[in-house]
């Protein structure tokens, strides 16, 4: 499924909204084309969010059939429950986001400045893994989480001991009843491929 909306503004300027499905059947992806959403920082808000610092999160989350929020660079992953399907609430999905052209455009959708996701400040690991945590960041920023974005989601390891790489699924990903087959059997052999300490990967 493809499709782009045009709404056009007061201003003569048009806020163009294209959707896509993903792997995950309950979440789509939307791009507002010609702008970023969150270029410093991705971040995934749900009705567990304590303090949701975007007001189209909020309003997105106060829907009953919305679960999860997912800010990516360029992108926004939705996911939604089983109480709803996408026919029936794509239009309401998309007027809101109209709604919010100025905070796209000026990408001020965040109300407060942050530099990071709390929940992805830290990997735990020991010293002497030092170089193969680094390794393993490395080869995810450029090769994985890309990968992994294009399917409206995310990637983040969350720690490394005894050859183990234990990682955390977010938008499109998190929730897909497939997390798991994507995990193990692409990012394990990536990694396994690329990187000899690494002998084994889990999601947590």
């Amino acid at each position: 499924m493809n499709q782009i909306i045009e709404e056009k503004q007061a201003t003569n300027q048009s806020l163009m909204i294209e959707y896509f499905e993903t792997p995950n059947p309950n979440t789509m992806k939307f791009y507002a084309t010609g702008f970023l959403i969150s270029p410093g920082i991705l971040i995934e808000f749900d009705k567990n969010t304590k303090n949701i610092n975007s007001n189209l999160a909020k309003e997105l989350l106060e829907l009953n059939y919305i679960e999860t929020v997912f800010y990516g660079y360029d992108f926004i992953s939705i996911s939604k429950n089983d109480s709803k399907n996408w026919q029936e609430i794509l239009s309401e999905i998309i007027f809101i986001l109209l709604r919010y052209e100025y905070d796209i455009a000026n990408n001020s959708l965040l109300n407060s400045e942050i530099t990071s996701d709390d929940d992805d400040e830290s990997v735990e690991f020991e010293e002497k893994d030092q170089q193969t945590v680094n390794e393993i960041l490395e080869f995810l920023d450029d090769v994985v989480r890309p990968q992994v974005a294009m399917d409206g989601g995310d990637v983040k390891l969350k720690a490394y001991k005894d050859g183990i790489a234990y990682f955390k699924l977010k938008g499109a990903c998190g929730s897909c009843p497939s997390a798991g087959v994507t995990l193990y059997q692409g990012i394990r052999q990536l990694l396994i491929e690329n990187i000899p300490e690494v002998v084994d990967v889990e999601q947590i």
